[in-house]
């Protein structure tokens, strides 16, 4: 698991923690799929949950390959988007698509644990 952002590294450890834990107990999450946080430090700022993508989903991450072999053994690199509830929300009602497409329209920011596009304001 991998976040590219501006998180305090203190809380950026806990939520790759609970990922890799969640991941553990419900088996490989996948591309598209959504964990609940549970990281007061987060939920404060309004973020209530991860979803899980591909590196290239972001310009800066292009190059980066959706998988990595370490000692012949590959494994793969998920990136970890922060949601708050009307994010978490579309994507549980609309699919992953269709959330793709909103933070799109809106040009949300999917590094940054600190600062959010304001409701309403694309």
């Amino acid at each position: 698991f991998m976040a590219v952002n501006d998180a305090d590294p203190a809380t950026l450890a806990e939520v790759v923690a609970r990922a890799e834990y969640h991941d553990a107990r419900a088996g490989a999450l996948g591309v598209g799929d959504t964990m609940r946080l549970a990281v007061p430090a987060l939920k404060d700022k309004g973020w209530i949950a991860l979803l899980f993508g591909v590196p290239a989903m972001l310009e800066l991450l292009a190059s980066v390959p959706g998988r990595l072999a370490i000692a012949g053994t590959e494994y793969p690199l998920m990136l970890c988007i922060p949601l708050d509830a009307e994010e978490y929300e579309c994507r549980r009602q609309q699919g992953v698509d269709a959330l793709i497409a909103r933070f799109h329209a809106r040009r949300r920011n999917l590094v940054s644990f600190e600062e959010r596009t304001p409701r309403g304001r694309a």
